[in-house]
C-alpha cells in the first residue's frame, strides 16, 4: 500500500532502508518507496517488525553467499 497523505509528526529512525514514522495516533514502517509495510498503535511492535525484517535479510544474504561459495568449489 502506498503511503497516503498522512500527518507525519516525525521520523523516529531509519534502518537498512526501513523508516519508522510517528503519525497522528500511531506508528508506521515504510520502505524506500514510501510503501506502508506495518502500522501499529505501539512503537515496540514496529521496532520488532524492523528487527525481524533486517534479521531475515541478513540470513538470506548469508545463505546466498554460502551457496555461491559452494558452487565455486
Amino acid at each position: 500500500m502506498r503511503m497516503p497523505t498522512l500527518k507525519i509528526k516525525r521520523l523516529v529512525f531509519t534502518a537498512d532502508g526501513l523508516n519508522l514514522y510517528e503519525i497522528e495516533d500511531s506508528f508506521i514502517v515504510t520502505d524506500q518507496r514510501q510503501h506502508i509495510l506495518k502500522e501499529s498503535k505501539k512503537i515496540q511492535i514496529c521496532q520488532i517488525y524492523i528487527s525481524k525484517t533486517i534479521a531475515s535479510r541478513k540470513a538470506a544474504e548469508r545463505y546466498a553467499i554460502e551457496e555461491i561459495n559452494k558452487s565455486k568449489v
